[in-house]
């Protein structure tokens, strides 16, 4: 019984699975634009990026359940002699193995960061909110200095982070991966408003990360991992764990006046669970091209 649930569940997650959901789309809407994304956390987020680029496109988004789907969903298309390929679009995370083993193409955007979610942390977005739902419009010098101290608690965090990334890069060199990645980010570092400080131990690490060839990566390897930017490479999802919980230990801070920004207690608006991604695209920066890719589209 066991096995036949799990081949369920596999079968759920091929790709012919979504292809089906896409002949039904098709056999509706015929060749209207098809948006292919890993993920239901991704449709608001590109649509708000979308409607920011071109609110006239149109489309029809498809959520599947994770990059490997995808992929081999494209795959599938490619070889598809029926037309459900004409006007299908992969939205797709570069994480650490971009789009593996297959060729970048037209039909394709990939992030030039991890994740969608390493676009949605910088101090654009820190300002925004602290202006509106933390009330501090008439406190401008007080906002430039809490963006300062982010900015020095963002390096402290994204160093903690450099081991378990290296973990997380390992893992997406092999095949051999067995158990999944932990985004429980009180596991990983200690947040508080002022300080950020590292919570995993060597020993908690493998549970938190499991990757077996650890003892068998490369200089090379080790040489390419260093080069990369943490703030745009490091895991995207914990990232935002990072920032949505320091916002909130900021918020009580602030609420309770325990902060050297200020002098007295702040009355504020700040909601965490308001914060959504949707919500925290509408103050990002586009994603890196993807401007240049819908405008491709626009004469499909």
């Amino acid at each position: 019984m066991a096995n036949l649930i799990d081949a369920a569940r596999r079968g759920r997650r091929s790709g012919a699975a979504l292809k089906i959901r896409l002949a039904e789309i098709r056999s509706k809407a015929g060749t209207a634009l098809v948006f292919v994304f890993e993920g239901r956390d991704d449709v608001g987020p590109y649509e708000t990026w979308v409607g920011r680029i071109d609110e006239s496109l149109e489309y029809i988004p498809l959520p599947g359940s994770g990059k490997g789907q995808l992929l081999d969903l494209r795959q599938r298309l490619q070889r598809d002699q029926t037309g459900l390929r004409q006007n299908t679009y992969f939205f797709l995370d570069r994480d650490y193995d971009l789009l593996r083993t297959q060729t970048p193409d037209a039909d394709v955007f990939c992030t030039h960061t991890y994740s969608i979610e390493n676009c949605l942390v910088s101090k654009r977005i820190l300002a925004s909110i602290l202006i509106d739902e933390f009330r501090l419009d008439q406190y401008r010098d007080r906002v430039v200095d809490i963006l300062k101290h982010f900015d020095a608690l963002l390096n402290d965090f994204l160093e903690i982070m450099r081991e378990p990334n290296w973990f997380i890069y390992l893992r997406a060199s092999t095949s051999a991966r067995s158990g999944s990645i932990s985004d429980q980010i009180a596991a990983f570092v200690h947040i508080h408003w002022q300080s950020v400080s590292r919570a995993y131990t060597d020993d908690t690490l493998p549970d938190l990360i499991p990757v077996s060839c650890r003892s068998d990566s490369s200089s090379t390897e080790a040489d390419t991992f260093a080069r990369l930017d943490p703030h745009t490479h490091y895991r995207g999802k914990h990232l935002l764990g990072f920032f949505l919980s320091w916002l909130d230990a900021l918020s009580h801070a602030v609420e309770n006046g325990d902060t050297s920004f200020f002098s007295e207690r702040i009355a504020h608006k700040f909601n965490r669970g308001a914060l959504t991604l949707r919500n925290l695209a509408s103050r990002s920066e586009l994603p890196r091209g993807l401007a240049e890719f819908i405008g491709t589209l626009r004469s499909t």
